[in-house]
Parts: structure tokens; C-alpha cells; sequence
């Protein structure tokens, strides 16, 4: 049927009986943009609380949110990416070039998180699919007592506290794994506040 309409289509286009330009008669729905939002350090404390009571679903959370990673990385990760000595994690980079052939780093502090998400059975670090992966994740949020947020929320929440941390902007890009700062810079959510602390910094010559 579509190979028929196709033909159609064109063969009606070449005897001009249909309008070529049909541009003003597509209407397409307003795109409705939700900005992905960090988890707050007392959010990222009720995610070790349940990591602490041995959650199985809660390192996952934790990892992205530590190392920057997003939902399809997680989701391709096998075992073998992950060098525990090096802390870190190469070879499942999604989107672009750069991420593809980055190494995805982790704090000393995730390494009891690495360890039990490497324990778990399988060659992946995870053996769900995409759907099941997103209802565990707000299934976590609930059980952790956490506002729900996205998934990509982790991966700003890794860029804002590192920002926040004093992390170089260069350095902050090459943890995110960006080609350029500007792409950098839409993970980053500070408030004035923040800028306020920072202009405190300042002091006399």
C-alpha cells in the first residue's frame, strides 16, 4: 500500500494536480520542552540512605548521577567496560564521537556502588529493557521519598555539582563528555545564590 501511494503521490506531482509546496497544510503540535532539573544534595543523601538498606534498583541512580552517565549508556554497559583499578568505564558512549571514545570517570566514593552493581548476574550492568528501566526508576524515586524527576536529571545533577565544587568548566566538559562548552553549559543549574557565595569570594588587593 505505501509503495502504491507512493507512486501515486508522484506521479500526480509530475502532472501538477496536487500543490507541491503542501508546507502550509502540515500543523504540527506545540512542542512542549521539560527542561531535565538536578537532584538536590538531600535528595542525592535519601539515595544513599536506601543504597545503605541494599535497594537493588538505587546504585543504578547513584551511577548516573555520579559519573554523568545517561539512561542508554547504562542500559549498553557490559562488565568488561568497567576497570575498577582505573575507575573507570569506556565503550559504551552514546550519541556522539567524543562520548563514544571518552572514558566515563567515577569518584572513590562510588566504588561500594560499582561493586555491587558488578556482582549482579549477567554480562550487562543492567538487564532490563528501556521501559522497564524508566518504571524502576520512578518505582526508586517513590521509595526513596524523592520529588520525581527525570532520568537525564542525574546527568545535571553531576554537571551543577561540580560546578559547584569549583570544577574548571574545561574539566566539567570533559567529564560530560562534550564537544563544546556551550553544549556544557545548558547542564549546569545554579541559582543567584550561588552566584552571590561566589561574588564573596572576593577580597581586597
Amino acid at each position: 500500500v505505501k509503495t502504491i501511494l507512493k507512486a501515486m503521490y508522484k506521479r500526480a506531482m509530475v502532472d501538477s494536480i496536487i500543490q507541491k509546496n503542501i508546507a502550509e497544510f502540515i500543523i504540527l503540535p506545540r512542542m512542549e520542552e521539560h527542561e531535565a532539573t538536578p537532584f538536590t544534595a538531600e535528595e542525592l543523601g535519601k539515595f544513599w540512605a536506601l543504597f545503605d538498606k541494599g535497594d537493588y534498583f538505587v546504585p543504578y541512580i547513584l551511577l548516573m548521577c555520579y559519573t554523568g552517565m545517561m539512561p542508554a549508556e547504562l542500559l549498553a554497559c557490559k562488565k568488561e567496560f568497567v576497570d575498577t583499578e582505573k575507575r573507570e568505564i569506556v565503550g559504551c558512549g552514546a550519541k556522539t564521537k567524543v562520548r563514544k571514545k571518552s572514558a566515563i570517570v567515577y569518584p572513590a566514593i562510588m566504588e561500594p556502588v560499582v561493586t555491587a552493581i558488578m556482582n549482579g548476574t549477567g554480562e550487562k550492568l543492567i538487564h532490563i529493557n528501556k521501559d522497564f528501566f524508566y518504571d524502576e526508576f520512578y518505582a526508586c524515586l517513590e521509595r526513596a521519598g524523592v520529588e520525581k524527576k527525570v532520568p537525564y536529571s542525574c546527568r545535571h545533577t553531576y554537571a551543577t555539582e561540580a560546578v559547584k565544587l569549583g570544577v574548571h568548566p574545561a574539566v566539567v566538559q570533559k567529564m560530560l563528555r562534550h564537544s563544546t562548552q556551550k553544549v556544557q553549559e545548558r547542564y549546569t543549574h545554579l541559582s543567584s545564590q550561588e552566584a552571590h557565595d561566589a561574588a564573596e569570594l572576593f577580597a581586597r588587593g
